[in-house]
């Protein structure tokens, strides 16, 4: 019994019908579940592809200097991007073989070969390649974000060095200019 001795809300109901309902409910939330990870996958292979194309046609229309820890982060990010577009279709692919091996475990089950179900071994590889994909995604998008920063320091460097310059020329002029006593 649960909290407070009160009957689970199933007692008394006919098994066989629970059974049913229970599996028409799981069946809904593993398909659920299956798109829901084939469409982040399928998502992280598109943002990958297009962070590569927008990334070299920036590079090349821009006048950047590659150089450096520039240069490492930058082909580094578009790497990273490439490994996550390889793993996004090797899940896939590894995705419609575990499927074709659950299919035949279900009809050898329907057709009284097997009395189980097992775990195809595709499974696993399908979750290391989702996995991997996810990883290589993210660390491409951290490379770009220290990147981003790295710039965004030497930028802000540069106008502070510039400001300060500036300041002093204009702080020197001013003492130049003025009339000298007589």
């Amino acid at each position: 019994m649960q909290k407070g001795d009160e009957p689970h809300p199933l007692d008394g109901l006919n098994s066989r019908e629970c059974y049913q309902v229970m599996m028409a409910e799981r069946t809904t939330l593993i398909t659920a579940r299956r798109e829901a990870e084939d469409n982040l996958i399928k998502t992280v292979v598109q943002l990958s592809v297009a962070m590569i194309v927008i990334l070299t046609g920036f590079i090349t229309q821009s006048e950047l200097t590659l150089s450096g820890t520039f240069y490492c982060l930058f082909l580094s990010s578009l790497v990273l991007f490439g490994l996550a577009i390889v793993a996004g279709l090797c899940e896939q692919w590894l995705s419609s073989k575990a499927y074709e091996a659950q299919q035949v475990m279900v009809e050898h089950y329907y057709t009284k070969k097997i009395a189980e179900f097992e775990t195809p071994k595709e499974t696993a590889w399908v979750r290391t390649a989702q996995t991997t994909a996810l990883i290589l995604f993210v660390a491409a998008l951290l490379a770009l974000t220290i990147l981003a920063a790295i710039k965004a320091s030497e930028k802000y460097d540069v106008e502070k060095q510039t400001n300060t310059l500036t300041s002093s020329i204009k702080a020197q002029s001013a003492t130049t200019t003025e009339p000298r006593p007589k």
